[in-house]
This record gives structure tokens, sequence and C-alpha cells, in this order.
């Protein structure tokens, strides 16, 4: 077993070696908490077919939660993870996606026609559109999803420090002894993460990093503000939405500045309603079905976020699994999307796979490629 720490990248390069390979007109992704299918890929048009079924996964999850005690449940990822992906990788995008990108491109086009500071339209995203990392996957893929084909500074992204502090605070949880990993661990026997959960985040804190390494991209595509109007002496955790609410609200009406609020919050919704400040509630399905189309690259986000949820995945038949927590990982390396790929001895495309991985790593150090530009 070889294994190489990488970007995300790199899993564009694991897919194009299982599609070269003559023995796959597709291929399975299985997740390795259960060890049970979660889809399909077709190598021709990169649609994902036969999506596990909530019903019978989420069974599977119960029947082993049965051997497990209670304070493990919530380590224990359900269909809803695999949903949450779905969302969060844009392969199963928001109902009206459509009213974002308009206020999106609308926001971009009065950036440009602004004189000074004063008439700039920003739009802000509350914490649980961190969490699906709604802004950089549209940027990813503003091409496909009509996003105005220009300079992203153009646009103006607020976040507040309230729902930073949120997420950071979130992100500190960790399966120390108190949450005795070693039971987990024997009921996962020869999982290629079972070995890696002492003093590992636990599941509510990985997805809090993942929100981190969204605030982090925002703040290296788009032109970015942090509003900081002074923290309340005394932070209630409940109060969150509201603090966040009147932060900006506050802000922006000193500055004399439009914005639009983007939230998947209906409970966010109504504080920013009776503020009468503009928003978007933005609509995720919640019905999955059992076929998708995509991209490579809304795909390469799906495996990354799976990486995460699930702590590893495999790539059925080929011996390559990706794991997206190990022993060693810092928060760092979640900030810089970094994935751990394990290629098993004797697999058919391993060999091939590390030499890309050289090549790769060779064109980055030597600046000849710019891995987030190639389309």
């Amino acid at each position: 077993m070889r294994s190489f720490i990488v970007d995300k990248d790199h899993l564009i390069a694991v897919m194009n070696e299982v599609c070269m390979d003559s023995r796959f007109e597709r291929f399975t992704v299985k997740e390795d908490f259960y060890g049970q299918r979660l889809f399909d890929v077709d190598c021709k048009d990169m649609s994902l077919n036969r999506i596990a079924d909530r019903d019978d996964f989420n069974a599977i999850r119960s029947d082993f939660m049965m051997g497990v005690d209670t304070m493990h449940h919530s380590e224990c990822p359900g269909h809803e993870h695999l949903r949450s992906a779905l969302h969060s990788s844009l392969v199963l995008p928001p109902e009206n996606l459509d009213e974002v990108v308009d206020r999106i491109n609308e926001s971009i086009t009065k950036s440009r026609k602004r004189l000074g500071f004063t008439g700039q339209r920003a739009v802000s995203i509350d914490s649980n559109l961190a969490y699906k990392r709604l802004l950089s996957r549209l940027l990813l893929e503003r091409g496909r999803f009509g996003i105005t084909e220009d300079n992203p500074k153009d646009l103006m992204v607020t976040l507040s420090k309230v729902s930073i502090r949120e997420i950071s605070s979130a992100s500190n949880s960790k399966l120390d002894r108190r949450r005795n990993p070693g039971a987990l661990r024997r009921a996962l026997p020869g999982r290629c993460f079972a070995d890696h959960l002492a003093n590992r985040p636990t599941l509510r804190a990985v997805s809090a990093l993942n929100a981190l390494a969204e605030h982090a991209s925002i703040r290296d595509a788009f032109t970015y503000y942090e509003v900081d109007e002074g923290m309340p002496e005394v932070f209630d955790s409940e109060k969150a939405d509201e603090y966040i609410v009147r932060e900006l609200v506050g802000h922006f009406r000193k500055g004399q500045m439009d914005q639009t609020f983007l939230t998947a919050d209906d409970s966010m919704s109504s504080l920013l309603y009776g503020e009468r400040m503009d928003h978007i509630v933005v609509r995720y399905p919640k019905e999955v079905p059992r076929s998708l189309t995509a991209t490579p690259w809304l795909v390469r986000e799906l495996l990354y976020d799976l990486s995460l949820s699930f702590r590893c995945i495999r790539i059925d038949g080929t011996g390559v699994s990706i794991m997206g927590v190990w022993d060693g990982k810092t928060s760092t390396d979640f900030i810089d999307e970094k994935v751990c790929v394990a290629i098993s001895d004797g697999s058919r495309i391993g060999e091939h796979l590390e030499r890309d991985f050289r090549i790769l790593r060779r064109m980055r150090e030597s600046e000849l490629i710019d891995l987030d530009r190639v389309k």
C-alpha cells in the first residue's frame, strides 16, 4: 500500500486513469464506513447512476448503530451526508439557482458601475451556505451555471465575524479519550481509516473545517470584506443568527451599501424580513434522484466532500482509496483541501497513477501550470 497526500485536483487524474482502463465503462464509488455503494459514474459523460436509495442505506446505518455505543451515533454518516455532498458539489444544485445567479450577476454589474464605495452592492452568506460551499463551487463552473464570465473580483462578498466564530468553534471537537474512539475502531475492522480515529476531528468538526475552507476560497477569489461590529460580551450560540443579522444590518446601513443576503435557513429569513433586508432563501432539493448529470469538475468536488463525510471512499475494483481524514492531517491541510490517495499493491492503475502524480508535482513546482484554471 502506497499513500500520497495531494491536492484534490489530483482526483481528476484518478478518474482519468480509471476511465482510460479498458475494463471500465463506468466505475462504482463505495463509502468505506459500511462498505456500501454510493453511485456509479459513467466514463463517457460523467453522469451519476444507481445513486444509493435513502431507505436502504439508512437501514444499514441503523443496523450498524445497534452495535456501537450511543455516544458514537453522531459519528455514523447517513444518507443525508450523501445528499449534502451532492448539494455542496452542485451535482444536485438548488431549486432556485437561477434566481441566485441573477442576483449575483446583478451585483457584479452594479459593482462595475460604482463610483467609490457608496452604491456598491455586496453579497453576504450565512453559515449554512459556507457549509454548502455555494460560492466557490459556482465560481468553479461559472459558465455552466450562468455566472458572468468576468473577473470574480468584481463581486464583493461579505462575511460576518460572528458567523466565522461560530464555524471555528464547531471545528475544534475531537474524538478524544472521553469519546472512546477505540470502541468505534473495533467496530470497523479492516476499514482504511479505522486506525486514524483517535484524537481526530469529529464528523461535525470535519464539516466545519470544510466550511472554513469555503471562507478561504472566498477570500482568495472575490473582493472580500469581513464585518466585525464587535462580539457580544456573552456569546449565546442559540442567538448566533440574531447576532449575524444585527452585525450586517448595522454595518451596511452606516456604509450606505446595498446588500443581498443568501441563506439556506428559514428562521434566518424571518429575521432578515423583519429588518427589511434584501435576501434570497436558497432551497436545496430534499429528495435525491437515482441518476444525475455532472461534469468531471463537479464529480471531483463530490468525491472530495464524500471523502470527508465518510472519512474514506473507494473506487471499486481499482485498489484506490481516497481518505479525507487521516492521522496527522492539520487544519491547514483541510483549508488547502488535501486528500490522501492510497493505492494497494497490485492495483492495475497504480503505476500509471503514481506517474501522473509525479508529473503534476513537477509541473506545480516548476509553476508551468495552474490546475485551478485548467478546464
